[in-house]
């Protein structure tokens, strides 16, 4: 029987990441290869301080890798990533719903098509009645499935999840 290997979507190949200071750098993550395919759940565990964040960030462009590489295997479009921080990052001048639309915005869709999706972000994420509410005027659960809302918007390619889950009940 012929076995089908299915294609990785992300391939990191030796990524390093050594942030500057007075010692010569401080060597964060070093030279980590993996590759990840369609539909993988990959975790990523370690204590606190062992740079999970920094490989996050890396893999979602944040961070500049000091050696390495990180390439997806995409060909027809660039690829969408998806990332929920450990804290919900929201704008505090934008409602709830400007705060979802925000990656459909930069992504150049229109403004009809990205507030209807934020409207079902909104149903789906248990936010109805708060869409005109301000950051200031949500509980931290509330504002982490904000957060989430915003990073599943536009369907993303690749989703990275920073400890999402830590505020919510």
């Amino acid at each position: 029987t012929k076995v089908m290997t299915i294609k990785p979507i992300l391939s990191v190949k030796n990524l390093s990441v050594t942030f500057p200071d007075n010692n010569g750098g401080l060597d964060a993550l070093g030279e980590l290869s993996f590759e990840i395919r369609p539909r993988e759940f990959i975790c990523f565990l370690g204590p606190s301080g062992s740079c999970k964040t920094t490989l996050l960030r890396a893999l979602a462009g944040l961070v500049q890798p000091s050696t390495g590489s990180v390439n997806f295997m995409y060909h027809h479009h660039e690829p969408k990533i998806g990332m929920v921080f450990q804290q919900s990052n929201l704008m505090p001048w934008r409602t709830v719903m400007e705060n979802i639309q925000l990656s459909m915005e930069l992504d150049g869709a229109g403004e009809v098509k990205a507030q209807n999706k934020a409207r079902e972000m909104v149903r789906l994420m248990g936010l109805k009645g708060f869409e005109n509410s301000f950051p200031r005027d949500l509980s931290g659960g509330m504002a982490q499935r904000v957060a989430i809302a915003r990073a599943l918007i536009h369907d993303p390619d690749l989703l990275l999840l920073d400890e999402p889950f830590a505020s919510l009940d």
